[in-house]
């Protein structure tokens, strides 16, 4: 898939460095986690006016634009330090899905976390259960796919999801 992302001439992906760009990449990315969400029918604490100044001020914060023929249709956002590349936000429209513009995104911030010197990407919250078609996605980049918490334990019975998850330890 990475290959043929990178060969087709339509799209194009950039990181977002100016403050005022960012800000302005901020609140197209708003727009496009609102209506994915709408779309997707799913809701979250997620505040992105609260996240917005913090993420566009801080360099720490990478965001990358991906474009089709001009269009803007992907921003993923992630988070650099010295040891660890920690993928945190992605809005997107049908249009990038059918261009592979998430492959391209997570493929551009691997390249920049491994020239910062990072030794591990966090691709972040991996549930298989609820959302296979992320986990799918995500477990087709590394094919080793790594826990590093928390645990999802899966059941109907919220009961049961808690008695394993004290048996396990995770809570």
């Amino acid at each position: 898939m990475l290959r043929r992302v990178e060969r087709t001439p339509s799209l194009s992906a950039r990181f977002v460095e100016d403050v005022e760009e960012r800000l302005a990449c901020f609140d197209a990315f708003s727009v496009l986690y609102s209506e994915l969400k709408k779309q997707r029918g799913f809701s979250n604490s997620f505040d992105c006016a609260a996240y917005r100044d913090l993420a566009a001020r801080d360099p720490r914060h990478l965001f990358v634009e991906v474009r089709d023929r001009g269009e803007l249709v992907l921003i993923r956002i992630a988070h650099l330090t010295a040891e660890r590349c920690t993928d945190f936000f992605t809005a997107s429209t049908d249009r990038a899905r059918a261009s592979g513009a998430a492959t391209l995104a997570i493929w551009r911030l691997i390249e920049r976390a491994s020239a910062a010197g990072c030794k591990v990407f966090d691709h972040g919250g991996i549930d298989p259960a609820a959302n296979r078609g992320v986990y799918e996605f995500k477990r087709g980049l590394s094919q080793n796919v790594v826990l590093a918490g928390p645990i999802w334990v899966h059941s109907r019975s919220s009961l049961l999801q808690k008695a394993v998850a004290v048996g396990l330890g995770v809570r």
